[in-house]
């Protein structure tokens, strides 16, 4: 009998894998051969893998196999999703229908029935040229418990690098052993959604051992008096992910930049900004058309503080501060505060 919620998150998703750039597949739950089906692939597999749809609906993925295809990688494959774990990350040599090797950054996750029994396997496959095979690139995890949040965060962090490594866990307890077998990452995201990903224990546990990597928590509450309990925590920025917020790729930036964003709507935060910086970026035209007061604005933007914040701190009314900081972003030729934040940030780096 099919599953109305798994057939509802089938719909969502090839729906949205339409518009993505990578090739993705979704087959049946059978693991055994003849198994898993093909019963769809979206117009980026095809374009890159050469096949047609038609030619692959109702075949299994293994026609791509060929010589120098990993059997380990397959074989942990199969031991990991047949332990009952949601999801697989790894890499993947495979071929076009022409036999021309293509080596993927493979992504495999579930789409469950209502007792969380896998009634469809999705596959994002973001194929890697000669050059990222090789070098290092952004190592992310992301931890969450829903396949569209997974690939929209998979798609603003290609925005910061397109070769961007991704390992994916359900819940901040599942990462910590996924953390001992892949080794240090760069950034860490966190759909939270408590119980399901967690406790706050757990979350302790979590950026003790990714530190120095920054932890961004997207979370459904936009209290004010709940957000400021992720940043005791340890947490870099807090996204509400009801209501309006910055691009998530340019938060992203910014925390890997060192920096800390807040929501525009919490005040209460300032235990976490630093002192103005007295040092300020050298041979950087844009910041002598500020003034003094405006140069300080900007250092606290950098340091993730809203209007409110700023406004308190130098003791000034909030209509000036907004109007402050409207002439800073004018003059920065930036549209927001994350990027203003993030100019900063780069200005100071390169000026040592």
């Amino acid at each position: 009998m099919k599953s109305p919620k798994a057939e509802k998150v089938f719909s969502k998703f090839t729906s949205f894998a339409t518009h993505l750039s990578d090739p993705v597949i979704i087959t049946d739950n059978l693991l055994d051969p003849p198994g898993p089906r093909i019963l769809y692939v979206n117009n980026a597999f095809t374009r890159i893998t050469k096949y047609s749809a038609a030619e692959v609906l109702g075949e299994t993925p293994r026609l791509l196999q060929g010589p120098r295809t990993d059997r380990r990688v397959l074989d942990e494959l199969r031991h990991t999703l047949k332990s009952g774990q949601k999801s697989f990350f790894g890499q993947i040599v495979n071929y076009d229908k022409e036999g021309h090797e293509i080596t993927f950054e493979w992504h495999i996750s579930s789409v469950c029935d209502e007792e969380s029994n896998p009634v469809y396997w999705v596959s994002v496959m973001h194929p890697k040229s000669a050059v990222e095979v090789g070098q290092k690139n952004l190592k992310a995890l992301l931890i969450h418990r829903n396949q569209l949040t997974g690939v929209a965060l998979r798609s603003h962090l290609a925005q910061i690098d397109r070769s961007a490594t991704v390992i994916e866990a359900e819940s901040a307890d599942a990462a910590l052993p996924l953390l001992e077998r892949q080794g240090p990452v760069d950034l860490v995201i966190v759909e939270w959604a408590n119980p399901y990903n967690g406790s706050l224990a757990d979350l302790i546990r979590l950026n003790q051992a990714i530190e120095p990597a920054p932890l961004a928590v997207l979370t459904a509450t936009n209290e004010a008096r709940e957000v400021p309990a992720f940043f005791e925590l340890g947490a870099k920025a807090v996204i509400p992910t009801s209501g309006k917020s910055e691009p998530l790729s340019e938060i992203f930036r910014l925390i890997l930049a060192g920096g800390v964003y807040i929501p525009s709507h919490i005040t209460n935060l300032k235990h976490i900004s630093e002192p103005v910086m007295e040092r300020q970026p050298k041979s950087w035209p844009a910041l002598n058309r500020l003034t003094r007061r405006q140069r300080q604005m900007l250092q606290l933007i950098a340091q993730g503080l809203s209007n409110e914040d700023i406004a308190q701190q130098l003791d000034l009314k909030l209509p000036t501060v907004k109007a402050h900081v409207s002439r800073v972003l004018r003059e920065l030729e930036v549209k927001s505060r994350v990027q203003a934040a993030l100019l900063y940030r780069e200005k100071m780096e390169n000026s040592g």
